[in-house]
């Protein structure tokens, strides 16, 4: 039998239901359900249903005074704190809201609990005092303005309890200290009975016990072998009561249960699970098992298991949720989060006068689901493009004007110059307005609860201006989003009840599945946000970390009194939810109530969906072959036969299919810009001198012109100006020196006598390639970044940004020519062929060419590449070697080496029974 169900049949087992009572209860939700067993006790007669309280609105009317809403409390104790402090001392309002909260609490609790305010706040400044206190010397200014603080706590406090009484208006501690001024002046409408009660505030003490000396009831929920064992801190304040109180002088307290039965043991599932999807998933599965879930309970004790048990929850028609939902977790938190920050950002970006909005916020804010309502997708995915495609790391006025010009329903939210906080409200505002196309009665509730929070907002903001820019308004709004949720409604007596612990009081259930009961989670351990030092608060009776921990060993051990089977949940990962620590309430559970419990331990683990490797395979059919001969008649280039070695499926997806990776925005100068960078910078250093014996005159004017080149070329392939800050400043002055220590080492070798003659410069060259197994043209071709001659020895270079060795140019077996390990090798090798076979090619704007010529071969000649992360190593050149011979000069026999290595890697490609393959994880 229920608590309740017990409770209406003692309180009129001697009276009618006619006769008045009033009820006050420790919850809201604990009247609905003494509401239904009333009506059901008393089905066959007419009756006036009686007047039932939760203590916290019974506690308000005897006070007679306005609940004040927690953000109105903020702005108006912000009044109070800056009419209290010198204007060069005042902290912005985002600042003042971090310690402000916690110390209003602090306020409630010295209210709440009728603690002596002079006596308390002196004894926390003579604390801080003696912290502050130093051996020698005078106070330094921040350490007096930390003494000032303490000592004008008293001040916001009697001030602000002033300020408010004086508007009829309280928070809940102050109207709990009103409440016990006004008691001889309430008579309550009929016979009080308190019941279902653990913890009381002073103040709730006082009022109760005035009202038991009048002939109140009261009626405790509590088991005679947990009241009488001095070791369960279960029943700390109801036996602190029953001692102390004059009431109990003269009356036993009523009444103590006998709920445990050793002969009808109640069924406990320990259930060891990992992380919070892990909980979530195995809920799921265990009210799928189930056919009825009426009287079922889950009890959340992290707050941050609501989302995914609701998303994971499919087994389940009627639910009823009477904890409330986290805001922060709705598309509309991150809405709203996501348009501020694109704001807040903007300012932080912006150049002078004008705004510049960062892409990923402008992608993220239109990439919100709500928003996609609003706007057209093809529109949308235009503006992605256009920023990927330009790499738009930031977007001015203009640019922003251009993009959005065609989004009609939105565009006014990307302020043009100045973001003024009233213009955000009303921003903000009318996208409410917008969004309210949506009827489901969830969405609406998160419409009205943002529109009340942006109007209140405004309007404090007109009043008192707190709110000066767009990042105390961003750094406030994230604070209030952290703490808002929504109250979801539901039928609170049918279905399946999700909950919290508190709001479980005085419920019972035959079925509870209880999540995270680990230690630091239940209890919470000895956190203690507040102000008041844990001495003062034990001196003057105000309740601290051990006080909480008794309040939920009280309440878990009462869900287990009626339950017929509980399964207990805790989480076994050792993250940021938590240790992976049982709860003591669990050990308690197995060492000492083994003879009450049927208590069994489970540990769930992870359903692994296991699958052989595969191979991704792609068999060369017709059209694959096809389209082979038309990339041989283009043109094979020595970066097409890198992609081939390193990953064959790659080759065909960028070379056969011409499917590439989406174009993203880099924010930082990516490896290969780097290098086209200091190529194209050192070609327009050079191309003036082509065919010039380079002089020191000449080189050294170069470097005059280095930093204009670098700037330019950055601009143009990085397609942003961003290249001044960050990383992207590094890579810019990282290029510079690259390209001036190149330079300085060509003047110290004309200095010392060299004589160099640049020949081409980025010169392309294409050669055919005859071989018997073919019988289609094959083309090779190349662009060769420089060509030229250092005291008569032609050389053929390949710029390299990255690192080179000279053992990564070498060959010992031409077999492993075409290998990933010797990539550098046979590119320069191809560079080689190309220029003892092919032509130098000269092509138009649309790519045609329009006519060739000889390559201007010169021997003897090497070739090689020039690494600019080891340019003291200089010019690195490939060379074969055999015997211990090295031979760096090309001879005809590397030449007819390559060709058949290059026959037999281009067979392998044109072989129909060979795929393009690589191996993948399924």
């Amino acid at each position: 039998m229920s608590f309740i169900t017990q409770l209406v049949d003692k309180v009129y087992s001697n009276r009618s239901i006619q006769e008045p009572v009033v009820f006050v209860l420790p919850s809201r939700r604990a009247a609905v359900f003494l509401k239904k067993v009333i009506k059901k006790r008393f089905e066959s007669q007419s009756f006036f249903m009686p007047k039932i309280y939760d203590i916290d609105s019974f506690m308000g009317e005897l006070s007679q005074l306005e609940r004040i809403d927690r953000l109105d409390l903020l702005f108006e104790f912000y009044t109070i704190y800056c009419a209290q402090t010198p204007k060069q001392q005042q902290e912005p309002f985002d600042s003042f809201v971090i310690w402000a909260s916690t110390l209003l609490k602090d306020f409630n609790d010295i209210s709440a609990y009728l603690v002596d305010m002079k006596q308390v706040f002196s004894h926390i400044e003579d604390i801080k005092k003696i912290e502050a206190w130093q051996v020698d010397g005078e106070d330094t200014v921040l350490v007096k303005r930390y003494k000032q603080f303490w000592v004008k706590i008293k001040d916001y406090y009697s001030l602000l309890n002033d300020n408010l009484l004086d508007n009829n208006k309280a928070y809940q501690g102050l109207q709990y200290r009103e409440a016990v001024k006004n008691l001889t002046f309430f008579k309550p409408k009929g016979q009080l009975v308190f019941a279902g009660f653990n913890a009381l505030t002073k103040a709730e003490e006082v009022v109760v016990q005035h009202f038991l000396d009048d002939g109140a009831e009261i009626y405790w929920d509590i088991d005679k072998r947990i009241y009488e064992d001095y070791n369960q801190e279960s029943a700390l304040f109801i036996r602190k009561y029953v001692q102390n109180w004059n009431y109990y002088k003269t009356h036993k307290i009523a009444w103590l249960g006998d709920n445990f039965d050793k002969k009808n043991k109640k069924n406990i599932q320990l259930v060891a699970v990992s992380k919070q999807i892990g909980q979530a998933n195995y809920i799921n599965e265990l009210l799928s098992n189930k056919k009825s879930v009426t009287s079922t309970a889950v009890v959340l004790n992290d707050e941050n298991l609501l989302n995914p048990v609701l998303n994971t929850l499919t087994s389940v028609d009627n639910l009823n949720i009477t904890m409330g939902f986290p805001v922060k977790f709705s598309n509309y938190g991150n809405l709203f989060n996501s348009l501020l920050r694109l704001y807040e950002n903007a300012v932080k970006y912006s150049k002078g006068n004008t705004l510049r909005y960062y892409h990923k916020d402008v992608l993220n804010f239109l990439g919100n689901p709500l928003i996609q309502r609003l706007i057209n997708q093809e529109e949308l995915r235009r503006v992605a493009r256009l920023i990927n495609k330009n790499n738009w790391v930031f977007l001015g006025e203009k640019q922003l004007k251009k993009l959005v010009s065609s989004i009609k329903n939105i565009d006014y939210l990307f302020i043009q110059k100045t973001v003024v906080p009233q213009e955000v409200f009303d921003n903000c505002l009318q996208l409410i307005q917008q969004l309210q196309r949506d009827k489901t009665s969830l969405d609406n509730e998160y419409l009205l609860h943002f529109y009340k929070l942006f109007t209140k907002l405004a309007n404090y903001n007109k009043q008192y201006n707190f709110i000066k820019d767009i990042k105390t308004l961003y750094s406030f709004f994230q604070q209030l989003l952290s703490q808002e949720t929504i109250d979801l409604q539901g039928e609170p007596l049918q279905g399946l009840q999700l909950m919290g612990m508190l709001e479980s009081r005085m419920l019972d259930f035959d079925t509870l599945i209880m999540t995270s009961v680990n230690e630091g989670v239940l209890p919470s351990g000895q956190s203690n946000n507040s102000f008041i030092p844990f001495e003062v608060r034990i001196s003057n009776e105000l309740p601290t970390y051990q006080e909480r921990d008794a309040i939920f060993s009280y309440h878990f051990f009462r869900l287990l009194y009626r339950v017929e089977n509980a399964y207990l949940l805790y989480n076994t990962a050792l993250d940021a939810f938590g240790s992976g620590e049982q709860s003591r309430f669990l050990l308690q559970l197995k060492n000492e109530w083994q003879d009450v419990f049927s208590i069994t331990e489970t540990v769930i683990s992870p359903k692994l969906i296991t699958s052989k490797e595969a191979e991704l395979t792609v068999w060369k059919n017709a059209a694959i072959l096809d389209r082979l001969k038309e990339i041989a008649v283009s043109g094979f280039s020595p970066s097409a036969f890198s992609s081939y070695l390193r990953n064959p499926l790659d080759f065909y997806y960028k070379r056969i299919l011409k499917v590439y990776e989406e174009d993203e925005v880099n924010e930082e100068v990516a490896a290969n810009t780097f290098g086209t960078i200091v190529h194209n910078t050192l070609e327009a250093l050079y191309k003036p001198y082509i065919d010039t014996v380079l002089s020191k005159e000449s080189l050294t004017k170069m470097k005059s012109k280095v930093e204009l080149l670098v700037a330019k070329y950055f601009v143009s392939e990085y397609k942003n100006e961003s290249y001044q800050t960050g990383k992207n400043k590094i890579a810019f002055e990282v290029a510079k020196k690259y390209i001036i220590d190149f330079i300085n080492k060509e003047i110290k070798a004309v200095a010392d006598g060299s004589k160099i003659i640049i020949r081409h410069l980025e010169t392309e060259f294409l050669a055919p390639f005859d071989h018997p197994a073919f019988d289609f043209p094959i083309t090779i071709k190349g662009i060769v970044d420089r060509i030229d001659e250092c005291d008569g020895v032609m050389r053929v270079i390949d710029y390299k940004t990255g690192v080179a060795s000279a053992t990564s140019l070498g060959i010992t077996n031409w077999d492993k020519l075409f290998t990933t390990d010797k990539e550098k090798a046979f590119q320069v090798l191809t560079y080689a062929y190309l220029l003892q076979e092919g032509k130098q090619v000269f092509r138009d704007e649309n790519r045609a060419i329009i006519k060739t010529k000889d390559t201007g071969l010169v021997y003897p000649y090497q070739v090689g590449v020039l690494s600019f992360k080891n340019q003291a190593q200089g010019f690195l050149p490939f060379y074969y070697s055999e015997k211990k011979v090295k031979e760096e000069f090309i001879q005809d026999f590397f030449i007819d080496n390559y060709k058949e290595q290059l026959a037999s890697l281009l067979i392998t490609i044109f072989d129909a029974a060979i795929p393009f393959e690589v191996a993948v994880t399924a």
